[in-house]
């Protein structure tokens, strides 16, 4: 979903992610990893390194588990400068959009970029008759803000609540 999301207090667009975002997404990678990070036993440079693992990891399983999938990049609109401030990863399934990742960098949280992306798709997804999924740590604080917009957990296990969203 590339495109121009409007309130009135910002300017979203989301823009197709390319090549040269491999690096803005290792950095939100690192700035948006969890805080038991903190809690590892290794020094900076390790911590840094095996983290830089992990995204490389990651990103071969999206791409393995999601080839068709949309990663965008979500921008604010800044007059003639677009800042990157998040990216947002889904993919069509059958009958519904899979999110597949949301992150918005620190400095940008709770400030509204995350519920306006989810509405684009909420809006997409009422407009076709699909169904929006998406699954999120239990201690994950944007499990909030999926509550707030009408999202119902489905199922779950240790970890994770698999969260689903339907206009109907």
């Amino acid at each position: 979903m590339t495109g121009t999301v409007h309130s009135e207090v910002m300017n979203v667009q989301l823009r197709q992610a390319v090549a040269e975002d491999e690096d803005f997404l290792l950095q939100l990678f690192l700035a948006t990893q969890p805080l038991e990070t903190a809690s590892w036993n290794m020094n900076a440079a390790a911590q840094k390194q095996l983290l830089q693992m992990q995204f490389r990891g990651r990103m071969q399983t999206y791409a393995a588990q999601y080839p068709d999938a949309e990663d965008s990049i979500i921008c604010l609109n800044e007059g003639d400068d677009m800042r990157r401030v998040g990216r947002h990863l889904v993919t069509h399934q059958e009958g519904a959009i899979l999110g597949i990742d949301l992150a918005v960098l620190p400095a940008y949280q709770n400030q509204g970029f995350g519920r306006l992306v989810l509405q684009g798709i909420q809006h997409q997804c009422a407009k076709e008759g699909l169904k929006f999924r998406l699954q999120v740590l239990h201690t994950n604080p944007a499990r909030r803000l999926y509550d707030r917009l009408d999202f119902r957990m489905v199922s779950q296990d240790l970890l994770y609540a698999q969260m689903e969203w339907s206009a109907v």
